[in-house]
């Protein structure tokens, strides 16, 4: 894969080359060029590219079907809840488990103070 350090003299290059009176070329195209450039480099930036699904076309059950199933051998059976934690952390299992904790002792805390202040 191609740096964007070498990508830029490149990009510099072909825009110095392209004249905007040759035919089919108007000034919007040379930027588009460096842009579709950029955009074929990364991939479309998740958008499809690189190995990555388009999240609009898959169910967030099938994406992140591994993580349900860790969360739920850890304990954490409503299915909703962990399907949007993980939409929230991009399927960071890790993350889900950080935020399920911390809405833990949130509420744990919460708890406490209206015990002991009540």
């Amino acid at each position: 894969m191609m740096s964007l350090q070498q990508l830029l003299p490149q990009l510099n290059q072909q825009q110095s080359t392209l004249n905007p009176t040759q035919t089919g070329a108007s000034p919007g195209s040379q930027n588009n060029m460096g842009f579709d450039m950029l955009m074929s480099m990364f991939g479309g930036l998740g958008a499809g590219g690189m190995g990555v699904p388009n999240v609009l076309d898959v169910a967030p059950e099938q994406l992140y079907a591994t993580q349900l199933s860790q969360l739920q051998e850890m304990g954490f059976f409503d299915v909703q809840e962990n399907i949007r934690v993980l939409c929230a952390t991009s399927g960071n299992g890790h993350a889900a488990v950080e935020r399920f904790l911390g809405k833990l002792w949130s509420m744990m805390v919460m708890m406490w103070h209206s015990f002991c202040f009540s």
